[in-house]
This record gives C-alpha cells, structure tokens and sequence, in this order.
C-alpha cells in the first residue's frame, strides 16, 4: 500500500491504516511531498522517522511516481502525480470534499465517506464513494499515558478550550473568552487551551496549560478531548471529534453558519451566548457533565457518521 503526504494532517488518516496493514503483512510506503504550509512534511523530517521505525513503513521522496499498487490520498492531494494503473482510493477530510469533490472524483476508484448522510447533505453522490467510515478515529485512547505526555497532573476535571480564530470575535468576545476561565476555576476545572502554530495564542489567554500541534500522531488535539471532561467549543469542526469520542460541548456561536451544524442542538451540547452569566453557565456545564450521554452520543454517529472501531479492517477488506 501506497500514502500520499503532503501534510502532516494526513497522518491521523493514514497511520491507522497501516497498522491494521501491519497486521496482515502488507508492505506500506509512505511518499513524502513538501509545501509552504505549517504542515509541510519537509519541516517534520525526524518526526516521520520515528514513526517508520515504530509502525514499519519505508519512506519516499514525492515527486512523480509510477505506481502500480494501491495509493490513498486525503481529498486528492497528489492524485495527479501518481502514474499506473494502481487503484487510487481518496479518504475525505472534515468538509473539504464539499468544495473540491468534482476536481477529483473522476480520478479516482473509490472515495471513502464518514457516511451516506454526508454526500446526500453536501451533494456528493457517486457510485464511486463507500461509506465506511474515516479512519481517523480507529485508535483507542490511554488517559494515563496520555497525560503523562501532557505533563498533565491535577487531580481536577479537565476543561479543553478549542481556541477561536480571533478574526472571527469582537473586543468584547475576546475579552469574555477570559471570564469564561474564571467560570472554569470557580467550578474547580483545570483548563487545556488548543490552538494551531498559524494561529498562536498570547499567554493571557493560555488558561492552566496551552497546546498548538504536538503530535501528529495520535493527533493532539483528539488526544486532549479524549482526556476532557467538558469541550468548550466555538464553532468549529472539532464538534464532530467530540461526538465520535463522547465528549460533551458548550459551544458559543462564532461565525454565520456553523460548519457540521446538524450535530449541534443534541442532548450533549449546550449552545451559549457570550454574555452567559456564571449561574447559567455553571447550570449548562454540570447538566452534561452529571448525566450519562453514551446513547446520545451513539444515536448521533448512527444517524449523521459511524461508529469508530474497526474503519480501517474494513476499508482493506474491500480494497484489497
């Protein structure tokens, strides 16, 4: 099996595929391409080093290939760099394929879908996709280990902030996003703020511990929601990692239209206005930290997404 990465982000798509690869003894390679982006492979050379000496893949340089085996892309990235007649599978990535799916449908043998919902929803049918899930969520977290990584020792509930793009708040806003810190100490909440490199924090808003993208691999910002008792989300597609991971979410509207807005307004979210009061916020918080919402979180995944466990098996039991 072949992987086109052009961005370190393909990786949360990529690595759990090689290991159910591992599994049944396929050789994979992983081509490595370069860019100007944050994410560019090139800037991450020892990173991937690593995780071919741990997971067994060979590494290549990306140029233009002949490949006669099976190559995954994510969204098409590379598609047109491959030469042969190797199937040519693309995994979608959060709603990317919503804007750029005509550009690459016609060049591949199989695009691989969250779900039906999702090219009925975004007007992306073909018989060419399956819907079998992402990869992406086919790993199982360790709390322990993970906030061992994380240097994360406190005996209180975790509160991860997914911090917003400023770009897409007022003064005011910005300046409540700190109230909302003191809301979470008052209630005895360690706070984890995620950002990205692109999009760095200054430390008055860095809460008890701060993170942009440590780790590609389990992906930070999935491993912080995994060890988080309450999201606070604004707006952005993290909501969709929440559901899969059964990880309730105030969230605070942003911006005009919420992206994957058909998962909010469910009994494990609580939307807010920036002016909430500490009762009220205080009130939403306990109301989805206190009851059980396994079975809402499942209903969620059976009606818009997947289930998490076992993607990867069954993208390569039709592939291959």
């Amino acid at each position: 099996m072949n992987f086109v990465l052009e961005e370190m982000t393909a990786l949360r798509y990529f690595m759990p595929l090689i290991i159910e690869g591992n599994k049944r003894n396929i050789v994979s390679t992983v081509f490595v391409g370069s860019n100007s982006k944050y994410t560019s492979p090139s800037k991450y050379s020892e990173y991937i080093n690593n995780l071919s000496g741990e997971f067994g893949f060979s590494i290549k340089d990306f140029s233009s290939e002949l490949i006669e085996d099976v190559t995954f892309f994510v969204e098409g990235v590379g598609i047109d760099k491959i030469k042969g007649r190797g199937q040519k599978i693309i995994l979608t990535y959060l709603r990317d394929f919503s804007v750029i799916y005509n550009e690459y449908i016609h060049k591949a043998n199989y695009v691989i879908f969250p779900s039906l919902f999702f090219a009925e929803h975004y007007r992306t049918l073909s018989d060419k996709n399956l819907y079998i899930g992402s990869p992406k969520y086919d790993i199982i977290f360790d709390s322990e280990k993970i906030k061992n990584k994380y240097k994360i020792k406190t005996d209180k509930k975790n509160a991860l902030i997914i911090f917003p793009l400023f770009e897409f708040l007022n003064k005011y806003q910005q300046k409540r996003i700190l109230h909302f810190y003191n809301y979470l100490r008052e209630m005895g909440y360690h706070i984890i703020v995620k950002s990205r490199e692109k999009h760095h924090v200054v430390e008055m808003w860095h809460g008890d511990q701060y993170f942009e993208d440590y780790s590609w691999f389990p992906h930070t910002t999935m491993e912080l929601i995994s060890i988080s008792d309450i999201v606070i989300n604004f707006d952005s597609t993290a909501i969709k990692e929440c559901v899969m991971m059964d990880t309730p979410v105030i969230n605070f509207r942003n911006k005009p239209n919420s992206m994957f807005g058909f998962l909010y307004n469910k009994m494990y979210t609580e939307t807010l206005d920036f002016e909430v009061d500490f009762q009220r916020f205080r009130k939403s918080v306990e109301k989805l930290v206190n009851v059980d919402l396994n079975q809402e979180f499942f209903i969620a995944r059976e009606k818009y997404l997947f289930q998490p466990q076992g993607v990867s098996k069954r993208i390569l039991d039709k592939i291959l």
